[in-house]
């Protein structure tokens, strides 16, 4: 009977230790271009990426970059399209800024405002927003499919609000461990509930 309490307490506590952290990056700015037909002068955009911090890698000195799950934009007057085209978001100090690109190429999209803060951090921590002038590039180079159609900015340096936010959400391995915590208590006190019957 100790050791199945022994078990079940160290299940809970390796439960409550592992996590996947999900991280928001957002780019927040102003943009000309297109969406499939439709066109949009100088329109307030917001592009939002979310990815998990267990992917992100150094792939060279200096520099972190990941993958992102999935990518949204909100274009002011026209709504809010999820990506097609796979993207990653990467920094580093030889750079000071924060960045959105295309996993296919290389290719940029976004950039922050550069600024020497973005030196000491690795995408794996929450971001204070910052506002700067940031950049629009490489948009011609490939095409951005979203849910809207082909997405196009013309290249510009606009005002960008650049931001980051952790979340923090159980894995399923950790929601299991704590299931089986949780089970082994429960079946101890049915157990000891049991033995504590009197005899007829």
């Amino acid at each position: 009977m100790k050791r199945l309490l022994c078990l079940a307490g160290l299940s809970a506590i390796m439960a409550a230790g592992l996590s996947a952290s999900v991280i928001t990056f957002e780019f927040d700015g102003t943009g000309s271009g297109f969406l499939g037909e439709t066109g949009f002068e100088n329109a307030a955009f917001s592009l939002t990426a979310v990815a998990d911090t267990a992917n992100v890698s150094e792939v060279r000195t200096g520099l972190f970059s990941t993958v992102n799950d999935s990518v949204s934009i909100t274009i002011a007057g026209l709504g809010t399209y999820s990506f097609v085209t796979p993207t990653e978001t990467f920094t580093g100090p030889q750079f000071n800024l924060a960045g959105i690109s295309r996993v296919s190429d290389g290719s940029d999209l976004a950039y922050s405002v550069v600024d020497a803060s973005f030196g000491n951090w690795d995408l794996t921590t929450s971001f204070a927003p910052i506002t700067g002038t940031g950049q629009l590039l490489q948009w011609n180079r490939a095409d951005v499919v979203t849910s809207g159609g082909i997405l196009f900015f013309n290249t510009s340096q606009p005002s960008m609000t650049f931001q980051a936010s952790l979340a923090s959400t159980p894995e399923p391995g950790s929601v299991f461990l704590l299931l089986t915590g949780i089970g082994g208590l429960a079946v101890l006190g049915v157990s000891r509930r049991k033995s504590s019957l009197p005899l007829n």
